[in-house]
């Protein structure tokens, strides 16, 4: 698709725009980035026609929408178009039109899907496999164990400095999106490999002579990158024989699921996450049928009767 360029007065629109995303609402940088991107795409297709953001009408954005369907995957569209109707929404708030152009247009949805997840017995695994003989590799154990153990982003846990562990009350505070913290809990085998790391002068042998406030480190002395984790978590996964296309953000939506499969609340497993919203988490809500058939057998008052009372 070529690059097309949006005009000088719909680009200050958008700054704008992102402007108050950033600055009012906290958005994280990589979110105000794909926003700019996919709305500089829409206004630039829009200025091709000869229209301006503040002059389209609705049959200007259904021809849009037309022409970028047979051009980009429907997912792409969708998240385009959700940008778009965000950005008339705040031009309407702030008082620059009287009502948005995508009001009564339908737009595609992203398409739903699950997110994949490993088995316990796969995260076994996958931690077991790693040397922790080495500096890096306690590294690798700790993180991965904290990706899966406090459900973490994996932003988040780059983005940690020594002094938001919490040493000896299993805790850690967390920064996320938003620039909001949180403290979440730590499991027995997190805590114990990040001890291990920390304490123990696994750390400070990867730093060297470097002065670093990041918990982890690369073999650089600098903060670890989510390329490096991505990586490393991609080769423990081939070598513990995983199948599954696993990534670090594999085990947060594992750590979800499996703990609302066990009967936690779903509004505390919001809270470990960090989402804003609950619907956000509801996602991992979705019940597998052995879990329909245990729980309705466990719980329904007739669910067990014997056989014998019917013959």
């Amino acid at each position: 698709m070529p690059v097309v360029t949006p005009s000088g007065d719909d680009l200050l629109i958008i700054e704008g725009y992102l402007d108050e995303l950033r600055l009012v609402y906290g958005r994280a940088a990589n979110t105000v980035d794909s926003y700019y991107l996919d709305l500089c795409k829409a206004a630039g297709m829009l200025a091709e026609g000869g229209v301006g953001l503040l002059a389209a009408s609705q049959d200007d954005i259904a021809t849009l929408m037309g022409t970028l369907r047979g051009q980009m995957a429907e997912s792409s569209l969708a998240r385009m178009m959700s940008a778009l109707r965000n950005l008339y929404r705040w031009l309407v708030e702030v008082g620059n039109l009287p009502a948005s152009p995508l009001d009564h247009l339908e737009i595609p949805r992203v398409p739903y899907r699950l997110p994949e997840i490993v088995t316990v017995e796969e995260v076994s695994r996958l931690v077991e496999v790693i040397d922790t003989s080495t500096p890096l590799g306690l590294r690798d154990r700790a993180i991965l164990e904290l990706l899966y153990g406090s459900g973490l982003r994996v932003s988040e846990a780059i983005g940690l400095d020594v002094e938001d562990f919490i040493e000896g009350d299993r805790l850690l505070r967390v920064t996320g999106k938003g620039d909001k913290t949180r403290i979440v809990p730590l499991t027995p085998y997190t805590e114990e490999y990040l001890q291990r790391y920390i304490t123990g002068g696994a750390r400070q042998r990867a730093l060297g002579s470097k002065r670093n406030s990041a918990i982890f480190i690369s073999s650089r002395g600098t903060r670890l990158t989510r390329q490096a984790v991505w990586q490393f978590t991609r080769r423990y996964a081939l070598a513990a024989q995983i199948t599954v296309a696993i990534h670090p953000h594999t085990l947060r939506h594992s750590c979800a699921t499996h703990m609302v499969n066990a009967g936690a609340d779903i509004r505390v497993v919001q809270e470990l996450l960090g989402h804003a919203s609950l619907a956000t988490t509801q996602i991992y809500t979705q019940v597998t049928p052995a879990r329909l058939a245990k729980v309705y057998r466990n719980t329904h008052p007739r669910a067990e009767i014997g056989r014998e009372t019917f013959l």
